[in-house]
């Protein structure tokens, strides 16, 4: 699902660009949901993308090498 303009604003990194500029970015972010536990980011190289916690308390929020 798409992010929405008034959704990108509520983030401090975010809220400072111009309004244009967000509505570029709403079409380029999506909305993710992860099971409790479920690996989100994984060490190794650099990720192209930005995440931002919306819900939860990032509790064991850390970077973990994947078992292969």
């Amino acid at each position: 699902m798409a992010a929405h303009l008034l959704l990108l604003q509520q983030f401090p990194l975010l809220n400072s660009l111009p309004v244009s500029t967000l509505q570029q970015l709403a079409p380029e972010a999506l909305l993710r949901t992860f099971n409790k536990r479920e690996m989100v980011l994984a060490k190794g190289p650099t990720s192209p993308y930005l995440g931002f916690l919306l819900a939860g308390d990032g509790r064991g929020a850390g970077l973990h090498a994947g078992r292969t």
